[in-house]
């Protein structure tokens, strides 16, 4: 936390369910209260500007077909939760290989 706490705290805000579990942590461990204020405005500030912009430009591209809008999101999400998982599994067999040759 002492050399990375800035960017650990702004990259948070983009994970679900990690906001919370850094903020806690950095009240936990008494990081700075002046960094931490500094470090979650300009997390709160791009992550708001980052869902603006993404709601706008969605809206745009998706006014007249908002299904579609629909089924392109939870599209890109299934498709990057099994690409995820495929890594996780591939990474998973790899150390298992590597540690029955051991």
């Amino acid at each position: 936390m002492d050399r990375r706490g800035g960017i650990i705290l702004t990259t948070s805000r983009y994970l679900p369910g990690g906001r919370t579990a850094v903020t806690l942590t950095m009240g936990a461990v008494g990081y700075p209260r002046r960094a931490f204020l500094l470090y979650d405005s300009i997390a709160t500030v791009s992550w708001a500007v980052y869902c603006g912009l993404l709601g706008y430009f969605g809206g745009l591209a998706f006014e007249r077909e908002p299904i579609k809008g629909l089924l392109v999101g939870v599209g890109i999400s299934v498709i990057v939760t099994f690409g995820l998982e495929g890594i996780r599994w591939l990474r998973r067999r790899a150390h298992r290989r590597a540690a029955s040759h051991r």
